[in-house]
């Protein structure tokens, strides 16, 4: 199947901005967007001229993807494996554009990817591109929920020759189901449709700072988010046979190396930073436990600029636990002046921590 497009109009959401507001009282509100959840309800309080938007759902590889025969790698979701998906969504967005200013509609417009105030997957579901699942993911009857999402803001009305029909769901797509309720990691689905993001292993694995320890182990080889409740959803079935991709597996030796040529370059890995992704790297490497790890990580709690990704290696170097990896952490310990690395240092050579 292609692309999916629906049409809605630009107008505020009072239900939406309800749930906001809720989800704000009992502190799982969504990181990494605007406070306001007036703003977000509101297509038009973030473009005046909006009238209606046309909504792109963009499938992308569902792959589990063959794992790399050796190396120490990490995994990253689906959506971010291969070129950065903002650009790749932004054209496909202008591309019908251009569609319909050669079909004669006269407008403005701007492209939105991900990074607006505007919840996109209540536009989407709005314009008729699926329903929510009880992993509040947006889920299609054929596309599950493997696919991007982007907007067409207009300065007009489309004609209703260009609106393609919205399709019905049913009323209770999920059934009985709560795999993904269950299947998750973290607890982070705490009830069908209700997620605590600051549980969900995509946001710790994106947040910066110092990952709590009692997450660091749940991440097991997860470098960047997290597919879990997606994988075990009877949505996501694979309907069509698929390349495995070696793009979702990521070397890590070379994250943590500061003095390495930027590695995530030009994909959607980027954006949230180097230090991020070395920080992870150190914990998928303390995960996997491989001696082999021992280098990479004793170097990172050598020379590494970021207290940040030092802690986190000397976390990792204490779950390898072999000799080695103790002396790495003895040594570090006589240089190491940041208080938080040397707590961790210590927690590492402790026995049973």
């Amino acid at each position: 199947m292609g692309i999916l497009v629906g049409v809605t109009r630009a107008e505020y959401d009072p239900a939406l901005a309800r749930l906001l507001e809720t989800r704000r009282e009992q502190g799982r509100y969504p990181p990494f967007v605007p406070a306001d959840p007036q703003l977000r309800a509101d297509p038009r309080r973030y473009w005046p001229p909006a009238r209606t938007l046309v909504c792109l759902a963009l499938p992308y590889p569902a792959s589990d993807g063959d794992r790399p025969p050796d190396g120490l790698r990490g995994l990253v979701a689906r959506s971010l494996a291969g070129p950065d998906y903002h650009r790749v969504v932004e054209a496909k967005i202008r591309t019908v554009a251009n569609l319909l200013l050669d079909a004669g509609v006269r407008f403005s417009y701007r492209a939105w990817v991900d990074a607006v105030p505007p919840v996109e997957r209540a536009l989407a579901a709005r314009a008729g591109l699926g329903f929510f699942g009880r992993n509040s993911c947006l889920v299609h009857p054929e596309l599950g929920s493997w696919f991007w999402l982007g907007e067409l803001a207009l300065d007009a009305e489309l004609p209703s020759s260009l609106v393609p029909p919205a399709q019905v769901f049913p009323s209770d797509p999920c059934g009985s189901c709560r795999r993904c309720l269950e299947a998750c990691p973290t607890g982070a689905l705490v009830a069908p449709y209700e997620l605590d993001p600051y549980r969900c292993l995509s946001y710790r694995t994106q947040a910066r700072g110092v990952i709590p320890r009692e997450y660091r182990p749940l991440i097991g080889e997860r470098l960047m988010g997290c597919d879990t409740c997606q994988e075990v959803c009877p949505y996501n079935r694979p309907r069509r046979k698929e390349r495995p991709s070696s793009l979702r597996w990521w070397p890590l030796e070379s994250l943590l190396d500061p003095g390495s040529a930027e590695p995530a370059a030009g994909t959607a890995l980027a954006w949230r930073g180097r230090g991020v992704l070395a920080r992870n790297a150190a914990v998928v490497l303390g995960n996997g436990g491989r001696p082999e790890a021992v280098g990479a990580l004793a170097a990172a709690l050598e020379r590494h600029p970021s207290p940040v990704v030092r802690a986190h290696a000397a976390w990792a170097l204490g779950r390898v636990g072999t000799r080695a990896a103790a002396e790495a952490l003895r040594t570090a310990w006589r240089r190491e002046r940041d208080d938080r690395v040397r707590g961790e240092i210590r927690l590492a050579l402790e026995p049973g921590t």
